[in-house]
């Protein structure tokens, strides 16, 4: 990763809140859930994520599963 790159992911964690950017087996294991019921919520919006890497891997905000898990939680 150049440091262009670098300078962009600081900014996207700076905008999620919670900076930490999880990957999906870790989100899938915390969630329990398949990583692929993950990826779907990626794509439906369901989860915030950003595409890294050459091979557009997911790294999911820690701040989008907080709120996933707020709006879960019985009242």
């Amino acid at each position: 990763m150049d440091g262009g790159d670098t300078n962009q992911q600081e900014e996207r964690d700076r905008r999620s809140g919670d900076g930490r950017l999880l990957r999906v087996g870790i989100v899938a294991a915390m969630l329990v859930v398949h990583s692929n019921t993950v990826r779907i919520w990626t794509e439906l919006g369901v989860l915030k994520c950003y595409r890294i890497g050459p091979r557009k891997d997911r790294r999911i905000t820690q701040s989008s599963v907080n709120d996933l898990l707020m709006s879960i939680r019985p009242s």
